[in-house]
């Protein structure tokens, strides 16, 4: 746990015969991931985040990390409010456009000073990778019925509605609540992940096995250096029929004794 924790971010991308990432800068991650990720989902208490189904974060306490749900919905509810009044200002006249521009500076005002205070807010967190194996057992899914009590927090004055394939509530078009298995069965889940069996197609001998992320990797490993060994082989083996169209069968009288030798080494071995 700590409150220190960087993603990278690029304002961006030069695409040549490679991509190049443009301007890029180091940011606070939670606060990063709550601001702009497309998909949030959160077990019951929000102590587990789960942002656009790769990366976890975990709070040590659930008041804190519901605070900070709470902060980030209220930041983008501000952020598409200014941008909304900003685009009808622009579309009415301009009568209208200077009566919408005190609105819209007001919402600025306010949006930058609770944003400030977001990014410097001091919240221990832990932020991993969610691995391919775990995907699918983070959900409690639709025929699961989540607790919807603690939907009231984020929105008190609306319905909410199930999500038809994660399970848990939909609170906005980003936030998914109470989707996400208990933290126990989670920690099963990544405890065991690594033997879990799944289907594979090797790349180099196109077999398709029932193997762990383990035994994935040693029939890897194993098919590399076969490949590597028939390769090295096949070099000999060119090698040498490359060496043998360049010479000859000599038997040499003295020795009894057949040789595979060069013109030049021939006639030398004759003169001999």
């Amino acid at each position: 746990m700590s409150n220190d924790h960087e993603l990278l971010a690029y304002v961006s991308l030069l695409e040549t015969n490679k991509p190049y990432l443009m301007n890029v800068m180091r940011v606070p991650a939670m606060q990063t991931l709550l601001l702009y990720s497309q998909n949030i989902d959160t077990n019951a208490d929000c102590t587990r985040l789960v942002c656009d189904s790769w990366l976890e974060v975990m709070f040590e306490e659930g008041d804190t990390a519901q605070n900070a749900v709470s902060a980030a919905i209220q930041l983008r509810k501000f952020w598409d409010k200014l941008l909304q009044t900003r685009l009808e200002a622009k579309l009415k006249t301009v009568d209208n456009e200077l009566i919408a521009r005190p609105r819209s500076i007001h919402l600025e005002k306010l949006l930058a000073r609770k944003l400030a205070e977001f990014l410097n807010s001091d919240i221990r967190y832990a932020v991993r990778r969610v691995m391919a194996a775990e995907q699918q057992y983070i959900y409690i899914g639709p025929d699961r019925e989540a607790d919807s009590t603690g939907c009231t927090m984020f929105r008190a004055d609306e319905q909410v509605q199930q999500h038809p394939v994660k399970g848990g509530y939909r609170i906005t078009d980003y936030l998914t609540y109470n989707c996400l298995i208990s933290n126990e069965t989670a920690s099963i889940v990544r405890e065991f992940s690594g033997n879990m069996q799944r289907h594979w197609t090797c790349p180099y001998c196109n077999q398709d096995i029932l193997v762990t992320v383990g035994e994935r990797i040693e029939h890897e490993v194993k098919c590399q250096f076969e490949k590597a060994e028939k390769e090295s082989a096949s070099t000999s083996s060119s090698e040498a029929k490359s060496s043998s169209a360049l010479t000859d069968l000599y038997h040499c009288d003295v020795c009894d004794k057949d040789y595979y030798l060069t013109k030049p080494e021939d006639t030398k071995t004759k003169e001999e």
